[in-house]
């Protein structure tokens, strides 16, 4: 069976990604727009208890179901594979079964007690069903991205995310009238029918895909054919460690989006203006620093499996070359997007959004934007080396840097919810710093301070100042619209030559390379 190479695999999910950005922009745009930040904050409140049920619910076992495969595939034993994804249906039917019920059980408590506001105890409801769908959807995907078959990975995202957005818009306009804490539940119904449709997708190109795959093998000789008990303690091995960190992340998290409200809070806003400002942190200003990360989420996702792959097959010159790339890729797409932000933050959230005082907060993070994007690519590339403790332990370390933040600044009259912005910006800082050396104690790279550094940042440098006269230029000509995109045209095409001409976007150097153990 026919799988995408490691660069047609970052193309397709890539442009996958942007598609499903696109829609997903202006989805949150219009919604934001026509029912405003109130019901987006209220939904997520329940969004980090949610994650985490379902970090529970899968344990970990997708990420083991990419490895094992892409290894089985590697050796020339695709019948295996699909036992692994048997094995693991099992295995998620009835941990995703549990969990959805716990989760039914405790809306009331969750909503009353956790959340403190009974709006979100429909939104719970709601998502309930979704634990199991996105729990069986998790293992198809794991299935694919080891064959790297990115394919069906963007087909079937683009198909849910459309389903989602259509729907979600639909529910919102008809449950705007009742209020915020119906709005909300109208999200969470909207999730559920764009993960349903995503399930089905993938479940007809996985039966395709199982019928190629079996016609492939005849006629070879199978071999004894590992016991279930082996691939059961294999893909526990893989999971568990992962799944432990990603509970405590999630729990992390969860604490820390509970505690943004309530700090809020006390600093003197009311709870309808603390969710309104905590709604404008996560459904406009995160958003948008993560908007470009399109790139990079597609060549994490990659990586994991075409690294595994090049360990098993011990062809170490690959996992060179993908790391150094994928690292190169990152921080040159990222240096124009925190110059874009820096100066050009509060006019887009005004074009966009309506919510120019949004803008604030994108700034505040913007300077990190880099090393969260460093972030993705690093945990992809940790992943795939078989050290994907390593990122999880580095997002706890973060999150725990965050929340010491937003504890201390977003109470602080005045102040608010620009702490918890800041809390973001170390954030970044601290996972993707930590990510960087972990990559680099596993990899090892050099830094050539010209080309790696001293251009670059030049080259952003002339890209804000770029952005900055042009906008002042166009601004008196045009609309405000056509004065921000057109500023931030001119500043990208000024970087990518300075990039070009000045010879910056030449790979790392990787010096030393340690296999995993």
């Amino acid at each position: 069976m026919r799988s995408a190479t490691f660069l047609q695999g970052t193309v397709i999910l890539a442009t996958a990604g942007f598609l499903n950005r696109f829609i997903g922009f202006f989805y949150n745009l219009y919604l934001i727009r026509w029912v405003g930040p109130e019901p987006i904050g209220i939904y997520r409140m329940v969004t980090p208890v949610y994650f985490t049920l379902l970090l529970v619910a899968t344990a970990g076992i997708p990420y083991a179901i990419s490895k094992l495969v892409s290894e089985r595939v590697a050796l020339g034993k695709p019948r295996e594979a699909l036992r692994t994804v048997k094995i693991a249906v099992a295995i998620l039917t009835v941990l995703s079964s549990a969990v959805s019920t716990a989760f039914y059980l405790l809306a009331p408590l969750l909503s009353n007690y956790i959340f403190s506001d009974p709006r979100t105890y429909w939104v719970v409801i709601f998502l309930v069903p979704c634990i199991f769908v996105v729990s069986l959807a998790a293992i198809l995907r794991g299935f694919f991205q080891g064959l790297q078959q990115m394919e069906a990975l963007a087909v079937s995202s683009f198909l849910e995310q459309v389903t989602h957005a259509v729907s979600t818009l639909a529910l919102a306009l008809y449950l705007a009238p009742r209020g915020p804490g119906y709005v909300a539940a109208g999200i969470a119904v909207g999730m559920v029918l764009g993960e349903l449709v995503g399930l089905v997708t993938l479940s007809a190109l996985f039966l395709q895909c199982r019928k190629t795959l079996l016609e492939e093998k005849t006629g070879r000789p199978l071999g004894r054919p590992e016991p279930p008990s082996t691939t059961i303690k294999r893909m526990f091995d893989l999971s568990l460690p992962v799944t432990a960190g990603r509970i405590a992340a999630s729990l992390s998290t969860t604490f820390n989006i509970t505690l943004i409200p309530a700090r809020l809070r006390a600093s003197g806003l009311s709870t309808a203006e603390a969710t309104t400002q905590f709604g404008q942190l996560t459904g406009i200003a995160l958003p948008l620093i993560f908007l470009p990360n399109i790139i990079n989420v597609a060549m994490a996702i990659n990586l994991v499996p075409d690294i595994s792959a090049a360990l098993a097959r011990r062809d170490l010159r690959s996992v060179r070359l993908r790391t150094q790339k994928a690292l190169t890729v990152t921080y040159l797409l990222g240096l124009p997007v925190v110059a874009t932000f820096l100066v050009l933050a509060r006019q887009i959230c005004e074009v966009a959004y309506n919510y120019p005082e949004a803008g604030t907060l994108v700034a505040i993070m913007a300077p990190a934007a880099v090393l969260a994007y460093l972030r993705q690519t690093t945990s992809g590339i940790l992943q795939g080396l078989g050290k994907p403790s390593i990122p999880v332990r580095n997002y706890i370390l973060a999150l725990c840097a965050d929340t010491s933040v937003v504890f201390f600044l977003a109470a602080v009259p005045g102040f608010g919810i620009r702490g918890a912005a800041v809390a973001s910006l170390v954030n970044f800082l601290v996972g993707g710093g930590l990510n960087l050396y972990g990559v680099f104690k596993e990899v090892g790279f050099t830094v050539n301070i010209a080309n790696h550094l001293v251009k670059p940042f030049a080259a952003a440098l002339v890209c804000a100042l770029t952005i900055k006269q042009v906008y002042h230029t166009l601004l008196p000509l045009g609309s405000l619209p056509v004065a921000t995109f057109g500023s931030a045209a001119a500043g990208l095409v000024a970087y990518a030559a300075i990039i070009l001409v000045t010879g910056a976007a030449r790979p790392l150097r990787l010096t030393t390379f340690k296999k995993p153990r």
